[in-house]
């Protein structure tokens, strides 16, 4: 992840489900694209 920072790609995170570690650990990651299904 570090390495597409650096090559200024875009991250995102997508999840089957939502869960309150995984929008945690999108916060720490500071990844702002994250979707999550309800």
């Amino acid at each position: 992840m570090a390495k597409a920072r650096t090559a200024d790609l875009r991250v995102a995170l997508i999840s089957g489900r939502f869960s309150p570690a995984t929008e945690s650990r999108a916060k720490e990651l500071k990844i702002k694209d994250v979707t999550m299904a309800p």
